[in-house]
């Protein structure tokens, strides 16, 4: 892969002699992934990558009745695709979407394809066809049902053939194409739900701040409101799915704490007792019973992903998956229509994950294949939780991940990006790499981050570089008092706001970092606000950052391309060209600053990527960067004089 380094930093790359994962096998794609087994229990399918493509296989359950029926997506779509997700419509037919590229004219372009396909590889038909007229880029296509009842149909929401964004529910045929309208929705539209009967009854709305559901009468099919409150309220109730035709089950905030899980009665408008209450963290996901039709248990993450059971056969059957897998932690992924065979999925920090099928007629669980086959878990390394407490007395949670040797360690502060989303254990390949090169990971979820009560999230805002920031240095005074780390090799790396974060880290703390590294980070504050009003929900950063109008000054104050002046610790910057997220005019902005001020910097422009890394090549490149520069400045190769 081509790419463009501007640099006033010499940087080449130091190979201690232990033996550890190569940078490859991190980077690899996952091999085996996305299992779902058909209605009727009798075959599976998932994506395979180990060509260097993606293939669809679809397989008996046994495994040993019929060979592997192999579908080549290229040759379907006549260029690359990636699967992003697939389900089984019915018992022959399958539904999938797929990130396939087409060129146009001078020009490549990367587009998300609904399609649909027989299991033996027959019939393969492109869906609300992305390559007919001028197709929108950010097109949704989401299945809101798949209409057990009626095999031919799935329901969907799309905003295909719109030209606002908003959305519109559809009734699709996955064996012509042909979709007729069953709903309506507005430009302000994020979304619908369907009752059990395949009807969409719930939409949902957010016009400015406030967020909207409306309901349609069953008989004159016109739209009411049922409940209308503000994005960031810290009551709030939210629509997951119909429990049946008189109540939702919905989740529900009470004085900005964590997410519980309740019934709500349609009639009255009342809310039953808790389903689910953690007093800590929000409920993070609905597991349904078979069809789709009943929830049957709620998964929230404290340091783990967890599982409370809602009935009696589904207490018993966490019980039986922990006795088969008693060290991992354990997802159910998908269900025959009767629930007696699962796809479970096992995973843990030193396990990327592996793939069960579960009979319980036969209480049998049988392997299906490890996502990452060449990463032993011995390669790996744990996460432990590390609790500490901030300077105006607020209670923190974030997580090590350590090398297997002794001593005292460098250290790599790495905060996650959002800052709306979370850390927790698990397997994470930037972690794990880093690791595995000889430095602890240390990962604060500081204030701002998700998953702990919308009070907890909303103390982020317009706290970019102020309280936020000060929440990953008292995390990371916190660890230097255990005695683990050497204080002297210190270096902080994230990702979008982790990128932010650790250039403002070697800022604020000019003297605790020995370098930092940015990719895809946000450098100017009141940049990033304008640009996010080309976004159909951007103007949501003038509360979540601070309003241009009012906040400015502190805005330009925490923007740290406006102090490049204040970087003496060498910097690495890295960026896709067409990151639509962060434009990369963030990071060049940095580096021509720093340049001017003959400061080390290291600039990394990677041509046609966005703001993720879908590619093994891709990850390859920022791996080895990382590697490279962490290794001159904290790791064994530090002092050393480079060429």
């Amino acid at each position: 892969m081509l790419f463009v380094i501007v640099s006033v930093l010499c940087v080449t790359v130091f190979n201690p002699a232990t033996a550890r994962p190569t940078i490859e096998q991190f980077a690899a794609d996952a091999i085996i992934d996305g299992v779902r087994i058909s209605p009727n229990g009798r075959r599976l399918v998932y994506i395979d990558r180990r060509s260097g493509v993606d293939r669809l296989i679809v397989r008996d359950v046994s495994g040993d009745i019929h060979p592997p029926q192999i579908i080549d997506l290229t040759r379907a779509f006549r260029s690359s695709a990636s699967v992003l997700s697939i389900v089984w419509a019915n018992d022959t037919r399958l539904v999938f979407s797929a990130l396939v590229s087409q060129s146009r004219s001078t020009r490549s372009a990367k587009f998300i394809q609904l399609a649909a396909i027989n299991a033996d590889g027959t019939r393969f038909l492109r869906l609300l066809d992305r390559t007919r007229g001028s197709a929108r880029l950010n097109q949704v296509q989401r299945i809101i049902s798949l209409l057990r009842d009626d095999p031919q149909h799935v329901l969907i929401e799309t905003n295909f053939r719109r030209v606002d964004g908003g959305l519109n529910a559809y009734r699709l045929n996955i064996e012509t194409g042909r979709v007729v309208r069953v709903a309506t929705g507005d430009r302000h539209t994020t979304g619908f739900l369907a009752d059990s009967h395949g009807r969409p009854r719930l939409r949902a709305g957010l016009y400015r701040f406030e967020r909207r559901v409306d309901i349609r009468d069953e008989n004159s099919g016109k739209w009411r409101n049922l409940l209308s409150q503000h994005r960031f309220a810290s009551d709030a109730i939210l629509p997951f799915g119909f429990a049946d035709d008189d109540g939702l089950y919905v989740g529900v905030r009470m004085n900005g704490g964590p997410l519980g899980f309740y019934r709500y009665e349609l009639k009255t408008g009342q809310l039953g007792a808790a389903l689910f209450q953690h007093d800590q963290v929000d409920m993070a996901n609905i597991h349904w019973g078979p069809e789709g039709k009943k929830a049957v248990a709620i998964v929230a993450i404290d340091d783990v992903p967890q599982y409370t059971p809602l009935t009696p056969d589904m207490a018993e059957l966490l019980a039986i998956v922990a006795r088969h897998l008693p060290d991992t932690n354990n997802l159910l992924i998908d269900q025959s229509g009767d629930g007696a065979k699962i796809i479970l999925f096992a995973s843990g920090p030193q396990e990327p994950g592996k793939y069960f099928v579960f009979d319980r007629s036969s209480d049998k669980m049988r392997s299906l294949g490890r996502r990452f086959p060449s990463l032993h878990p011995s390669d790996l390394h744990s996460v432990e939780t590390f609790s500490y407490s901030t300077r105006d007395g607020l209670a923190l949670r974030a997580y090590i991940t350590r090398p297997k040797s002794g001593g005292l360690f460098p250290l790599v502060v790495m905060p996650h990006g959002g800052p709306s989303a979370r850390d927790y254990i698990r397997y994470d390949y930037w972690a794990q790499f880093i690791a595995s090169r000889g430095y602890v990971v240390f990962q604060p979820n500081f204030r701002g981050s998700t998953g702990y009560g919308s009070a907890f999230e909303v103390m982020g805002h317009g706290q970019w570089g102020f309280a936020m920031q000060d929440d990953i240095e008292d995390g990371v005074n916190a660890l230097i008092r255990t005695g683990l780390i050497d204080r002297d090799r210190m270096c902080i790396l994230g990702a979008s706001y982790g990128g932010y974060a650790a250039q403002m880290a070697i800022i604020k703390t000019p003297n605790v970092y020995k370098c930092a590294v940015s990719f895809a980070g946000v450098s100017d504050l009141p940049s990033f606000v304008r640009e996010g009003r080309r976004l159909k929900y951007g103007y949501l950063l003038e509360t979540t950052l601070g309003d241009l109008r009012t906040d400015f000054s502190a805005l330009a104050k925490n923007s740290p391309a406006r102090r490049a002046d204040e970087m003496s610790a060498p910097l690495l910057l890295i960026h896709g060209s067409n990151d639509r997220t962060v434009s990369p005019r963030h990071s060049r902005l940095v580096a021509k600053r720093l340049q001017r001020l003959s400061r080390p910097y290291r600039l990394v422009l990677i041509p046609d990527i966005g703001h993720q890394l879908l590619l093994p090549a891709e990850r390859a490149l920022v791996l080895r960067e990382m590697e490279a520069f962490l290794n001159h400045h904290i790791g064994d190769g530090a002092g050393r004089e480079l060429h």
